[in-house]
């Protein structure tokens, strides 16, 4: 496993032991400070890494060798701001994206390091944020505000294809793919009450299938289960509360009561894990509470299951990462 501080050092996990096996200065004057920029995401056959901060020459964006020791493998030049850029990794392998607050997205060529194409937004402040590949690795998407882009791969000797733009009046707060990447799923809400929606909406075509309403504040997180068959909704603040809903009928099964505002699904599907002020650990079929980890003292500001749905990993706003094999508490 992986993490990434705000002093910009990086530290790979070993999950067996709990101790550090890598740990570098990735970034010299640390991170930036804009919201959901993740810091680093992994090659799909982990063997390398692609991070963002800021270094002395001005440099965001760096790739890392993991094959023998650490190593810096290139450090892609074009975002220039001094504000924190998101990265990312295609599923295939072959490309990088990363994107700045300031709205400008680029895609990278992971070979060769190329600049395949970037886009600009005319937005005074588009916050390009929530930038990811879809699982085809044929899709990138992101959001400046309530808007959602999407850029297409382009086939072989084929023309590129215009960015689709799916626009919505209430702010995009999360999105995800279903595993097929025909269709994405929407959080929404900020201050108005009837904008407290999930959304899902077909790729190809752009249209809104299902608006899923019932949450009473702000939905911070949405995503697919791994099968594509339920969808995960999460609404923040004091009256937490996680909901479950039928990816075909759109229709709940379940909701129950959380600690905190964000959320995911385990690879395997048989876990949901929330944190906030307590990273707690449910069974999905059900929604019963598996168990509750209390050792952090500050805020959860993330977690993570592995691949193989062994771990469970959260890090707070100390710096403090635990690392927990899931068969010793369940």
């Amino acid at each position: 496993m992986l993490s990434i501080s705000q002093d910009g050092t990086i530290i790979a996990w070993d999950t067996q032991s709990g101790t550090i096996a890598h740990e570098w200065f990735a970034h010299a004057e640390g991170l930036g400070q804009g919201e959901d920029a993740y810091g680093l995401a992994l090659s799909p056959d982990s063997r390398r890494l692609v991070s963002v901060g800021v270094s002395g020459s001005g440099i965001l964006l760096e790739v890392w060798d993991l094959t023998n020791g650490v190593r810096r493998d290139a450090a892609p030049e074009g975002h220039r701001d001094s504000n924190m850029i998101a990265c990312a990794w295609s599923p295939d392998g072959a490309l990088i994206a990363s994107a700045s607050l300031h709205g400008t997205v680029r895609v990278w060529d992971a070979l060769t390091f190329r600049q395949f194409d970037v886009h600009e937004t005319g937005q005074r402040f588009p916050r390009a944020r929530h930038l990811q590949f879809s699982p085809d690795a044929r899709y990138l998407t992101w959001t400046d505000g309530s808007n959602i882009n999407f850029w297409s791969r382009p086939e072989e000797d084929q023309p590129r294809r215009p960015l689709l733009q799916l626009k919505y009046d209430a702010m995009v707060n999360a999105l995800s793919f279903n595993p097929e990447s025909t269709r994405i799923v929407t959080a929404h809400g900020w201050k108005k009450p009837e904008d407290y929606v999930i959304r899902i909406w077909d790729i190809a075509t752009g249209v809104v299938l299902a608006l899923l309403t019932g949450h009473t504040a702000e939905v911070r997180h949405a995503s697919f289960s791994p099968d594509g068959r339920s969808i995960l909704s999460i609404q923040a603040g004091p009256d937490g509360r996680a909901r479950i809903w039928d990816a075909v009928s759109w229709k709940e099964t379940l909701s129950f009561e959380i600690d905190g505002g964000s959320g995911c699904f385990s690879p395997c599907g048989k876990y949901i894990a929330t944190w906030g002020k307590q990273v707690k650990l449910w069974r999905a079929s059900d929604g019963f509470r598996l168990v509750t980890f209390t050792e952090h003292e500050s805020f959860v500001t993330h977690a993570a299951f592995s691949p193989n749905c062994e771990f469970l990993a959260s890090g707070d706003e100390d710096g403090i990462v635990h690392i927990r094999h899931i068969s010793n508490f369940i």
